[in-house]
């Protein structure tokens, strides 16, 4: 997947002018791309709309008019976009009571291998960065990358084979079906684009 550049990012004026519709678009958009795996854990499969967004959040956060002010941050959040023949998510832990969290934060400890994608059979264990992963605990945000190569495309698209997430993690077990919206979305992401 083609990485941001500086000139994608609309100027401050004109994307506070367009947020409102520019938001919509993308909340539909991760519609499709939102996973809940059991009733604690979601992924969001990123793409450069929804990294753009998030340039674009916190450009405006930060009110940042300078070029190189923006080409940091483009450049901090294309790590979020995946290199070809992968998927990258941001794997979340959603539980809003502070200390359940904590204790769930030291229960999941080896979740990064406990992880998967199956494609028509084929299990993919997620890839973890280990930026999320401290001794005795992991992060309640995790970035985890899915390498399906030059078949995942496909086998997203064929809809009569299965898809889905899988965690196989003693104390959280839990499968979720990939959408037919989902796969194609995913599919768009690993198919190669000729400039």
């Amino acid at each position: 997947m083609q990485k941001l550049r500086v000139d994608d990012v609309m100027p401050l004026s004109e994307y506070e002018a367009t947020r409102p519709a520019f938001r919509a678009k993308v909340i539909e958009h991760k519609k499709q791309r939102r996973v809940l795996l059991g009733p604690e854990m979601s992924l969001l499969f990123e793409d450069r709309l929804t990294v753009l967004n998030q340039v674009l959040e916190m450009v405006r956060a930060e009110r940042l008019t300078r070029p190189e002010a923006i080409a940091d941050e483009v450049a901090v959040y294309n790590d979020l976009i995946a290199d070809d023949g992968c998927l990258l998510a941001t794997l979340m832990i959603e539980i809003s009571d502070a200390a359940q969290r904590a204790i769930r934060q030291r229960d999941y400890v080896g979740l990064e291998e406990h992880l998967h994608i199956e494609l028509d059979g084929e299990r993919t264990t997620a890839r973890f960065d280990p930026k999320g992963i401290e001794p005795g605990q992991i992060s309640v945000v995790q970035y985890v990358t899915f390498s399906v190569g030059e078949r995942g495309a496909a086998q997203l698209r064929d809809l009569a084979k299965p898809a889905r997430l899988v965690c196989t993690h003693p104390r959280y077990g839990f499968v979720a079906e990939l959408s037919e919206n989902t796969r194609r979305s995913l599919a768009s992401d690993l198919e190669k684009k000729v400039d």
